[in-house]
């Protein structure tokens, strides 16, 4: 149904909601400075587990990924056990209530550029509930109420209210990422 002309996906396995933002924003903020009209895009964002974070990793001059058990640089290097340890440790000093702060705050964020910008968007989540612990009702009524959610409701919105395949512990198979983009596909069909 649309007149698509354009299709970039900026996703990355272990990915955060701190990347989802700043390439968001890259990608449309060089568009709107180089006197682009953005109000044509449609974006599908899938917001995933609030405690990954990512910093700037000085020595391979690239992004970093962290989530649990997982430290990655985009020029991949080989980091010494103390430096590791350094950073997960930053885990150790945060909880369930700063993951969700940061969530919130990032939803704010693009929800509201989106808006700025009258750029077409949907809104989903990895997993529904479980990305969201730590939200309080008035973050959770915020969100549901001022942004665009995939099946109109930000706790129905998640990929586990997805019927796809799936393996093991209940991860999307390669089949069931086609069926979740097909998913979003039938919903923005009826968006645009």
């Amino acid at each position: 149904k649309s007149n698509c002309t354009e299709l970039t996906n900026q996703g990355m396995g272990c990915g955060s909601n701190e990347r989802i933002v700043r390439k968001t924003l890259e990608f449309f903020t060089d568009k709107i400075n180089n006197g682009i009209d953005v109000s044509d895009y449609f974006v599908a964002i899938q917001w995933t587990e609030s405690s990954r974070f990512e910093f700037f990793d000085n020595t391979s001059k690239s992004w970093g990924i962290v989530k649990h058990d997982v430290i990655a640089t985009e020029n991949v290097r080989a980091m010494p056990d103390d430096e590791r340890q350094e950073i997960f440790t930053y885990f150790k000093y945060n909880n369930n209530k700063y993951w969700a702060s940061k969530l919130f705050a990032s939803i704010i964020c693009l929800g509201t550029f989106f808006a700025q910008y009258n750029i077409k968007y949907v809104f989903t989540m990895v997993n529904c509930p479980y990305t969201l612990i730590g939200f309080d009702e008035y973050q959770l009524k915020y969100c549901n109420d001022n942004f665009n959610w995939y099946n109109n409701d930000i706790l129905k919105s998640g990929v586990d209210n997805m019927d796809v395949e799936r393996v093991g512990s209940g991860h999307p198979s390669e089949s069931g990422h086609i069926q979740i983009a097909q998913h979003l596909y039938q919903f923005l069909s009826t968006q645009i």
